[in-house]
């Protein structure tokens, strides 16, 4: 008990003391007003209430009514700060060191501004009213209300170490040609975007933000109104997730290097400016349709589960990098996909094309070891490819649209090694002369288990001074396996041609001009002056309807023309009869048979040609 009571009476007066010494050090704190309504200098004593500049332990109110400015050379600490009151329009203006131990506030009607020197440091700040960030040091938390403004005006280098909660207005306004906002500490800064971030750097500007991590909540908006807003950060951190709404006015740019970025839920982008993604990694967590431009740069990746839209009068521009993603990209009626340059392009997605794909450059799209790649040109989809040998490697290709392989007048080809699947509303146009000629325009020969699938309409067009022979074979699609066929073919500006599916190493489709046996003679009945007809032998089969057609045919006997009464076709034995006036032939005639518009059974024209028949 005696070392129990003596514990407690030496315990007693320590606590006392305590006690003592917390009260003595809250008394020091003291509140410091200034009282110049001129303005002046802040390390002029006499613009102070006690007669004495604020020190550590005093909390600075600069709220005296009236206008004026308030200027800070020199490095200072106090514990707290208030600018701004009732009938009270300061300005803070700091071309040094402020330190505010605890909390600053800046009230709706009050201005702190910082210049090249100037540094604001503080626990918490509330903005209320106006901070000017002309150039300087911010560190801290920085919260600015819905009455509240941040402006970072001016071309210059800023500094931010902390975070900025903006429900308010936060205007980054530059002539150019550069300003930024970085962070040099680890980790990175925030931005909590809440209420309206818009950026401004002029026409030919850029507005650099590093190192910091922007998170666009559901109530906030990300404007870029000119020039570039450029976003840089390490390639294994987050930059931030977006849940708001994105606003690149026409003519405006929004890049982004390193690090990654989220479009989540409640993303909605507005303007049509460019999203150019130069480096890191864009993840599409929830579905996102862009009325603007989307570029891919070599060193930048797409990811995600959602869908990418790309709408009426957008542009995905891909130079390089990686498309790879659970959800597929949308090319929308009306919008467009180019592809340009050599660098190397890796697809992991499927791509939905409604619109135009313009395919330029030499170059291969190719899907990673394991994944499942496919561009699906769709009903009304156009897919344009440049006359140079394009590949995809490992990846599906369905035409239900139009595709046109080489430009105006030049031959073009494409290499796959998967699939090629053409529907019955796909349109297949291919240039055939030059380098290509023998090597098949859509070409998967080199693949053993590569399959194409075949139906719809093929459009041949023979360019660069290339005419077949009538004993020529001109590979069109070269294959190993296949399945189905063209409904129809046509060859435009050159001799009847007909597709033939034959096996040749392993199985190819060509285009096999009229066999040299058609073979026109005069029959037997000829000669009988009440029966006069005759006879045309084909070695195809014939479309019932345009061969039995006496108006598709002409008869010239001893030059002079002579009438067709009737024209009869023989399935089985691909036979014409044609059927002429009585008397119309003699023994020993020169008869010239012509025929215009003859199809075979698979509606391709059978050119118009003459034989001198004598009878």
């Amino acid at each position: 008990m005696f070392k129990i009571w003596k514990f407690r009476k030496w315990c007693l007066p320590l606590a006392v003391v305590g006690i003592a010494l917390a009260g003595r050090s809250a008394a020091q704190a003291a509140t410091v007003s200034w009282n110049n309504p001129a303005g002046g200098d802040f390390d002029e004593p006499k613009n102070w209430s006690t007669g004495a500049v604020p020190g550590n332990a005093d909390v600075v109110a600069i709220t005296l009514p009236g206008t004026y400015d308030v200027k800070l050379t020199f490095g200072h600490t106090v514990a707290g700060l208030v600018v701004g009151g009732t009938n009270a329009r300061p300005t803070l203006n700091l071309n040094g060191a402020l330190t505010v131990s605890n909390a600053a506030t800046i009230n709706p009607t009050g201005t702190v501004a910082l210049t090249f020197a100037g540094t604001l440091t503080a626990k918490t700040t509330t903005v209320a009213g106006t901070l000017n960030w002309a150039a300087g040091r911010l560190k801290g938390i920085y919260n600015v209300t819905t009455t509240g403004q941040l402006n970072a005006n001016g071309a210059s280098q800023r500094t931010l170490v902390g975070t900025i909660n903006n429900s308010g207005k936060f205007n980054w306004i530059s002539p150019g040609p550069s300003s930024s906002i970085g962070k040099d500490e680890i980790p990175f800064s925030t931005l909590n975007n809440r209420g309206i971030f818009t950026v401004a750097a002029g026409a030919k500007g850029t507005d650099t933000l590093s190192n910091i991590q922007i998170n666009n909540t559901s109530t906030g908006t990300l404007s870029v109104q000119s020039g570039t807003l450029q976003i840089n950060g390490d390639n294994d951190k987050s930059q931030g997730i977006n849940n708001g709404t994105i606003n690149v006015a026409t003519g405006a740019i929004l890049a982004k290097a390193g690090g990654t970025y989220t479009l989540s839920g409640g993303t909605h982008v507005t303007g049509g400016g460019t999203l150019r993604l130069n480096g890191g990694k864009l993840i599409v967590a929830s579905p996102v349709t862009v009325p603007g431009i989307v570029e891919l740069d070599p060193l930048a990746e797409t990811d995600g589960g959602a869908a990418l839209n790309i709408a009426s009068g957008g542009k995905f521009n891909w130079t390089g990098g990686v498309i790879n993603s659970t959800g597929p990209l949308n090319i929308l009626k009306g919008a467009q996909f180019n592809m340009s340059t050599s660098f190397g392009k890796t697809l992991n997605t499927t791509i939905n094309n409604s619109g135009i794909f313009n395919w330029k450059d030499f170059q291969e799209i190719s899907a990673s070891t394991g994944r499942k790649a496919v561009i699906n040109n769709l009903v009304g989809g156009v897919f344009n490819t440049e006359p140079v040998n394009e590949t995809l490697a490992d990846v599906d290709f369905n035409n239900a649209g139009t595709l046109n392989l080489g430009g105006s007048g030049k031959a073009g080809r494409l290499g796959l090694s998967t699939l090629f699947t053409q529907s019955a509303t796909g349109v297949l146009n291919v240039n055939i002369g030059g380098d290509f000629v023998g090597f098949g325009a859509i070409s998967l020969a080199g693949y053993p288990n590569s399959v194409v699938r075949l139906a719809g309409t093929l459009n041949v067009t023979f360019v660069g001074g290339f005419t077949p022979k009538p004993t020529d074979s001109v590979k069109v699609v070269w294959y190993r396996n296949y399945s189905g066929a063209f409904s129809k073919v046509n060859i435009i500006g050159g001799r009847a041609m007909r597709p033939v599916y034959t096996a040749h190493d392993g199985v190819s489709l060509r285009l096999i001009g009229l066999r040299p046996a058609y073979k026109i003679t005069a029959s037997k009945t000829t000669a009988q002056a009440v029966a006069d007809s005759v006879q045309l032998d084909f070695s195809d089969v014939l479309d019932a309807a345009s061969a039995s057609d006496p108006a598709h045919y002409s008869v010239e006997v001893n030059g002079r023309s002579v009438a067709v009464q009737s024209a009869g076709y023989n399935a089985v034995t691909h036979s014409v009869t044609l059927g002429l006036n009585p008397g119309a032939l003699q023994a020993g005639d020169e008869v010239v048979v012509r025929w215009n518009d003859v199809r075979d059974e698979q509606n391709n024209i059978v050119a118009g040609q003459q034989s001198n028949i004598a009878k």
